[in-house]
């Protein structure tokens, strides 16, 4: 199990370094030769199909956990059930959106938004096509959850990096070397979206060829069973829509389209680290529900600790390396015009040494059986997250809509380890100790003998000393960390293995 837990958090950083690498070529061109607020409308244009995501209903992480458990009892005919009926349910969801986004396009929402009304046709196209994308990107949504119930996270990213390539490589390549409208390049942008859904529902047939779709095989009995456990994990859904979605829904109303382009670049960095952080931990719920189904709280509980205190060790060195370099990052990225945010960056990569400090714990909470209160507080955190950022939006701008999240999300970490803690029989201040003094304290150290160096770093001018200084103050942090946090036992399991692999590849040479 800890084997697959490994390869699959493996594949996830693949696609993600992937998916990196593609942003950081892809927006800077699309932003210069298209502007900020036709870019921003091509963002905010897939953020409308965001805002429906409460109508998941949480299902497709009850599918990904109801198709491991059932894996690990080889009962074929009930995953067959589960897939069939939240297949239908999100084919279904899929139209009623794409419909909605459509009639609200055709009847002018877009005159709504604070955009150049000379391109009013053009943006009206735009979200018409969002919603033609909906019918196939719901469906595509669901069958990610599959491939994460049956653990096969190696597949489902190369499908995913496949798709993004082809997506972002057409963009630029219409962007730079043609004059298509912007309608074209928004569907070369998301092409993805439609592909995708034929492509992995051909690769989930030969995975699981004991799976047969049948249309319109919908089991109430079994959408009851699965909403049982997603219920709760639909208001965290809808927490990210409040916490996030809305953010550009209140720049769009306060301010103006343009501003989401700021409003990405600002965030960039924050989301990069939140998405590494979220990768470690994705993998792990499936297997906690495996495992919780095959050996119990005993079984879960050896993955508590450790499982948490490593993914601490795995994100903390990366946040505390985008940190140092996020000034000459955005400078080579995105110019000296974003510099002026620069302040804001920083303590919103700051921030998430304490906001993803137990995002691996809730995984395990998740995977372990409970979802309720997790959902509670994500959605009690959204609404302030929205009230906060209107309140502040009036008197700073943009950066009023980033401090709201960071403040209400600073309040609700440890309101959240006192609420989940004793439900795994975790005393707050025991965990506290073990994760934030023991696994990121001897880091916090390491990272604050590195601020002399703060002002040369903060002068590099290319993009190859930049990588050579990120990747040198990484593998620092992660050295320091294998000697400060890794468990004695753990460090000579690690050495054994590279001994092995050491002396294997001898032998073949």
């Amino acid at each position: 199990m800890l084997k697959k837990i490994v390869t699959n958090t493996l594949a996830n950083y693949v696609l993600k370094l992937l998916q990196i690498i593609l942003n950081i070529i892809a927006i800077p061109v699309l932003v210069s030769h298209l502007g900020e607020e036709s870019f921003g409308i091509i963002l905010f244009a897939g953020v409308v199909v965001g805002y429906f995501n409460i109508l998941d209903l949480g299902i497709a992480n009850g599918v990904t956990k109801y198709v491991s458990q059932y894996l690990a009892q080889k009962n074929y005919t009930k995953i067959n059930d589960i897939i069939n009926t939240a297949l239908n349910f999100f084919i279904g969801v899929g139209l009623f959106v794409g419909i909605i986004i459509s009639l609200w396009a055709l009847l002018g929402g877009v005159g709504w938004l604070d955009f150049d009304k000379s391109m009013y046709n053009t943006y009206t196209n735009t979200f018409l096509i969002a919603g033609i994308m909906a019918v196939f990107s719901w469906p595509q949504m669901l069958l990610k959850g599959v491939f994460k119930g049956i653990q096969d996270f190696t597949t489902l990213n190369i499908t995913l990096g496949i798709g993004r390539v082809i997506s972002i490589a057409l963009a630029i390549f219409l962007t730079l070397y043609t004059k298509v409208s912007l309608e074209w390049i928004f569907i070369a942008f998301n092409l993805d979206k439609i592909i995708l859904v034929f492509f992995q529902y051909g690769l989930l047939k030969k995975k699981i060829p004991f799976w047969t779709f049948r249309f319109l095989d919908f089991k109430k009995t079994i959408f009851k069973e699965i909403f049982a456990f997603s219920s709760w994990i639909m208001l965290g859904q809808i927490a990210v829509m409040l916490e996030y979605q809305a953010d550009q829904l209140i720049i769009l109303g306060f301010l103006s389209a343009s501003f989401i382009t700021v409003y990405t670049i600002i965030f960039y960095l924050f989301r990069l680290i939140q998405q590494v952080s979220g990768l470690a931990a994705s993998a792990i719920m499936p297997a906690i529900s495996q495992i919780n189904e095959t050996d119990g709280k005993k079984g879960v509980d050896k993955y508590i600790y450790k499982g948490i205190k490593y993914h601490n060790l795995l994100f903390v060195p990366i946040t505390i390396t985008c940190y140092f370099l996020a000034e000459p990052f955005v400078r080579l990225w995105m110019g000296e015009k974003y510099l002026e945010y620069i302040w804001l960056i920083k303590m919103s990569i700051a921030f998430q040494l304490l906001w993803q400090s137990g995002a691996m714990l809730g995984q395990i909470y998740m995977g372990a059986g409970y979802s309720r209160k997790p959902g509670v507080i994500a959605i009690i955190v959204g609404v302030l997250n929205v009230v906060t950022s209107i309140i502040l939006v009036n008197y700073i701008g943009v950066e009023g809509v980033i401090l709201g999240t960071i403040m209400v999300g600073a309040l609700s970490v440890p309101v959240a380890m006192w609420w989940m803690l004793p439900d795994l029989k975790i005393k707050f201040i025991e965990y506290f100790y073990n994760i934030i003094f023991k696994a990121q304290f001897p880091l916090w150290i390491c990272g604050a003998l590195l601020l002399p160096l703060n002002g040369w770093i903060k002068e590099i001018n290319n993009w190859w000393l930049l990588g050579l200084v990120a990747g040198t103050i990484t593998m620092l942090m992660y050295a320091v960390g294998i000697f400060t946090v890794v468990d004695k036992q753990d460090r000579m399991w690690i050495k054994n293995k590279l001994s092995f692999l050491s002396h294997k590849k001898s032998a073949v040479i």
